[in-house]
C-alpha cells in the first residue's frame, strides 16, 4: 500500500471498526463483516448522491448493526 493512502484507510478502518486495522490485507483476508463494513466505507466516503444497498447489515455483529444503520 502506497504511503499517501495508509492514512486515509487507517481512518475509515477505525471509524468503521474494521478488525483487524491492518490497510496491508486484502479485503479477501477479512471476515465476511468486516469486508461488509469496508464496503461500506468505501461506498459512503465517496459522498454520493444516490445510493441503493441491500442488505447492508447482512454478517455483520449486531453493535455494528445500529452504526451502519445511521451512516446510511
Amino acid at each position: 500500500m502506497k504511503k499517501h493512502t495508509r492514512s486515509p484507510t487507517q481512518k475509515l478502518m477505525k471509524e468503521y471498526d474494521v478488525r483487524p486495522q491492518s490497510p496491508e490485507l486484502l479485503t479477501s483476508n477479512f471476515s465476511g463483516g468486516n469486508q461488509q463494513k469496508i464496503i461500506l466505507s468505501r461506498e459512503l466516503n465517496t459522498e454520493p448522491k444516490v445510493l441503493l444497498v441491500g442488505q447492508p447489515t447482512r454478517g455483520v455483529d449486531i453493535g455494528a448493526i445500529e452504526f451502519i444503520h445511521k451512516k446510511i
